[in-house]
């Protein structure tokens, strides 16, 4: 597999691609599938994701393969990528039923048996603050991934990985102002159920959260949602 010539204009027009799409889910499963499409050797693309409790999973692909021979890994603790999140910026498997069965005795034997998947080639996505995890590129022979098509991933990871970190922190913005949102619904509500002032209706929130251990923006979203509030706080 060789990479293709001219790769500034393609590559701006996978940044614009990616940034374009309005929430975490879509930007990656864009990034997969403008992976895949510039990749034409490659039989599936996928990526694994660090998830905040610091748990891998695939969210997005683009076959069904690659979904298994990620999942494989995770429940097998070896492979490809496990080792690429781990260790290692890029790692590549040229062929599994050779060096992948070397390497990960568990995993290799496993992906040959159940999928058509030959050989892998998978690279970290991470920015100078944060580690997110991996994009892995899956073929059906062995010896596809030549240094050409290795130097392509690689700076396609670089623009996954931007747009990943870019989607995660707008997500979180949206949640806090989301939170805000409720919590204040929620002290109007005991405001003027209970005659109290925002300070005292916001302590009220904050008692009830801590004695049930549920957070906060769920009691607010609870009681917004059904109208039960918390006790008289005068009682």
């Amino acid at each position: 597999m060789s990479s293709p010539s001219h790769p500034a204009p393609r590559l701006a027009a996978v940044a614009r691609g990616l940034l374009v799409e309005p929430d975490l889910r879509d930007t990656l499963q864009r990034s997969v599938e403008l992976t895949a499409s510039h990749l034409p050797d490659a039989h599936s693309v996928s990526i694994s994701l660090l998830s905040r409790r610091h748990q891998v999973v695939t969210p997005a692909s683009t076959h069904e393969w690659a979904s298994l021979a990620d999942q494989l890994q995770y429940d097998s603790d070896e492979g490809p990528c496990v080792d690429a999140i781990r260790e290692q910026e890029v790692v590549l498997v040229e062929d599994v039923a050779r060096d992948g069965v070397e390497r990960y005795p568990r995993w290799a034997p496993l992906v040959a048996e159940r999928t058509g998947l030959r050989s892998s080639f998978s690279c970290r996505l991470h920015t100078q603050r944060e580690q997110l995890g991996s994009i892995n590129v899956y073929a059906t022979r062995p010896g596809v991934f030549d240094a050409a098509a290795r130097e392509q991933v690689e700076v396609l990871a670089g623009q996954v990985a931007l747009a990943l970190s870019a989607a995660r922190q707008l997500e979180g913005l949206q949640a806090g102002m989301e939170g805000r949102t409720v919590i204040g619904q929620a002290q109007g509500i005991l405001m003027e159920r209970y005659k109290i002032s925002a300070d005292r209706a916001f302590q009220l929130l904050s008692r009830t959260s801590q004695q049930t251990n549920v957070r906060l923006r769920e009691v607010a979203t609870r009681l917004v949602a059904t109208g039960e509030t918390p006790d008289d706080p005068r009682a």
